[in-house]
């Protein structure tokens, strides 16, 4: 009888203690935890790109392009001179070193950025047509790198990683209250929610309130068996940061070929998924991270009542606002490095392209000032070469005709070789508009006919009203040569 009575108090008793954690009730929560801290104390891992060091090459070509055009006065100037250096002139604090670099390796025939090498424009049109061509593609180049996407540097969203942890404008755990940690727990954790609690205030106070409030705390984050090697617990500002470091020491480790942004991404949706999973038919657990019900980081199971942090429909937690915003930085800083990386590629394609059209001009212009003066060819001088040709075995008969010479074939023969027009026989003054005579003219000269009857009416016309003899309109050929115009050459190539 004693012993079942003794057995039944015991039973009693036991209900009546506060139940005891189980190992591993909060594991889901802490590795949720322990993923966002390995994501943000890995940093973002970026780098800035800079629009300037991408297009550097071309813009440098471009520049060059420029001054081997550019007057003698600029060109010849002295830009290692203290006038160059001091100059108030915006384009020499840019260029200047760059103009007395490209002079130097324009003189001395090197390349000046790559392989490209530039001779100095000869003076003249095309002066003026190289540093067209060049200003509109620089023009281009800075046109694309003004609209490239902006975004925070990569040290700016490193900062802003470091903040998750430790709180807003912290770059480490900091042991004053209000800072990283608050002094008390019930503010720190969220108690009941039913006061002016203050939980969120950075991942590491959230942390220490779901795992560090002593060794049953953290055997419900981090399975049965573990502690906090000694380390005081939770229990103020100051004790934070070493609570807190004996609870990351049982973090599992992400993959080590896992993307910073996206185990963050992924970690902070699950954060979302477990917040409030806990809730049951009487009780209304929405806002409670963890699996208890009233959260003050005392030694057992542990989690973070975030029902102040509800406003409205929109819960406002400062640890978990500022980590959505890096990721939204990392995703801008993402898109204008690739939008970068295309505008180097485009820099180059519209320097290729300017180089291009230098060559074209520069050969079109070459034509036009280099060409031979194109040969007329008279009605006079075909009506010469078929009257020779029929003397073409005969030197006698040849030279007899008087408009042609005799070129033998072996240098001396009188019976083989050519009959061709004398030089001169075509015209008797080319582009005068006098016409050569024919054989049988009546007059010297045809349309001098001082009467109607005498006024070849095949090549002239009679003025019955200056009773004279006039050409026909057309029947005189003028020879000319002209040359086209730079810009007429530019438009046809």
């Amino acid at each position: 009888m004693h012993r079942a009575l003794t057995g039944l108090a015991c039973t009693i008793a036991a209900l009546l203690q506060p139940a005891e954690a189980a190992a591993g009730d909060n594991t889901l929560e802490y590795h949720v935890f322990c993923k966002i801290y390995e994501g943000c104390i890995a940093g973002s891992k970026l780098t800035d790109t800079d629009p300037g060091a991408e297009t550097a090459d071309a813009t440098k070509i471009l520049v060059a392009l420029n001054v081997s055009a550019a007057d003698d006065k600029f060109y010849d100037q002295d830009f290692d001179s203290s006038d160059a250096k001091t100059s108030k002139d915006k384009n020499y604090t840019i260029y200047r070193t760059t103009w007395l670099e490209v002079v130097k390796k324009i003189r001395n025939a090197e390349a000046v950025a790559g392989n490209v090498k530039l001779p100095r424009v000869p003076q003249g049109p095309q002066r003026e047509m190289v540093q067209r061509i060049e200003e509109n593609a620089l023009r281009t180049i800075q046109a694309a790198i003004d609209a490239a996407p902006k975004s925070k540097t990569a040290a700016e969203i490193d900062s802003e990683l470091k903040e998750v942890l430790y709180g807003s404008g912290q770059a480490s755990a900091s042991t004053a209250d209000g800072q990283t940690f608050h002094n008390t727990m019930t503010k720190a954790c969220g108690d009941t929610g039913a006061g002016s609690e203050e939980p969120g205030l950075s991942l590491y106070n959230d942390l220490a309130c779901l795992c560090g409030g002593g060794n049953t705390a953290i055997e419900g984050c981090a399975g049965s068996g573990v502690n906090l090697g000694g380390v005081t617990p939770f229990s103020s500002s100051a004790t934070g940061p070493a609570a807190v470091g004996a609870v990351l020491a049982k973090c599992p480790k992400p993959p080590a070929n896992q993307e910073n942004a996206e185990l963050l991404a992924a970690a902070s949706r699950d954060f979302l998924h477990l917040l409030g999973s806990r809730n049951t038919a009487t009780a209304d657990n929405s806002p409670i991270y963890g699996k208890a019900t009233q959260c003050s980081a005392t030694n057992k199971e542990g989690c973070v009542n975030y029902k102040t942090k509800v406003q409205g429909n929109h819960l406002k937690i400062p640890w978990l606002d500022k980590l959505l915003a890096a990721l939204a930085d990392i995703k801008a800083h993402n898109k204008r490095s690739d939008a970068i990386r295309q505008l180097g590629r485009h820099a180059t394609a519209t320097m290729e392209t300017a180089l291009q059209q230098v060559k074209l001009a520069e050969r079109t212009l070459t034509a036009a000032t280099t060409q031979p003066p194109a040969t007329a060819v008279t009605p006079a001088l075909a009506t010469n070469k078929r009257e020779c040709e029929q003397h073409k075995n005969n030197k006698t008969t040849c030279e007899n005709a008087g408009k042609c010479k005799w070129e033998p074939k072996d240098g001396k023969s009188e019976t083989e070789g050519e009959c061709k027009p004398k030089p001169g026989t075509d015209n008797t003054a080319a582009g005068t508009g006098t016409v050569d005579k024919k054989d049988g003219d009546k007059k010297d000269e045809v349309c001098t006919g001082t009467e109607e009857k005498d006024c070849d009416k095949n090549k002239c016309t009679w003025d019955k009203e200056k009773t004279q003899c006039k050409v026909k309109e057309g029947a005189a050929v003028i020879s000319y040569v002209m040359k086209a115009p730079l810009l007429l050459a530019l438009l046809l190539s």
